[in-house]
């Protein structure tokens, strides 16, 4: 389920990002929020995907493999750096109010198609959609109560 935060990045990030940036309708703030809840979903998928990383480190010690077998190349160390430390960095009130601030998970994503497939049962996608929608409800209502939005100010 988790895998399915960064499709629904990769596919909504650019759209809320246009819209963010000249709303259609709406307010231009609600749009901002809403790629704000975005970015900080993208947490989750960090912790599910460094889950994984030490799910196949394990695999992999207990067949007996060398660790220059399973190392991936440099580039690939550094995107899944990017996948695993930027989305932290959005717990920075400062960088997570800057719209662009998702760009870089974004072309690390759009560079690694396996990521962003919807090759999934309908039954499944209906369920990873509800996943995705309750769990963003969840984030949005825990910011807007601690007033962690960039345009809220605490008083």
């Amino acid at each position: 389920m988790y895998y399915f935060i960064a499709t629904i990045f990769f596919y909504s990030f650019p759209i809320l990002l246009l819209l963010s940036w000249k709303p259609v309708w709406g307010a231009k703030k609600t749009w901002l929020r809403l790629l704000f809840v975005l970015q900080i979903s993208m947490i989750f998928h960090a912790i599910f995907f460094v889950r994984q990383l030490i799910g196949l480190y394990q695999l992999a010690k207990t067949m007996g493999l060398k660790s220059s077998s399973y190392m991936p190349p440099m580039i690939e160390l550094f995107q899944m750096g990017i996948l695993i430390i930027w989305p932290f960095l959005f717990a920075s009130k400062w960088l997570a109010s800057k719209f662009w601030a998702g760009c870089p998970i974004w072309l690390v994503l759009f560079s690694l198609p396996r990521f962003v497939s919807f090759d999934t049962a309908p039954f499944q996608l209906v369920m990873n959609g509800l996943f995705c929608m309750s769990l963003f409800t969840g984030i949005y209502g825990m910011l807007w109560l601690l007033k962690r939005f960039p345009d809220q100010h605490k008083v």
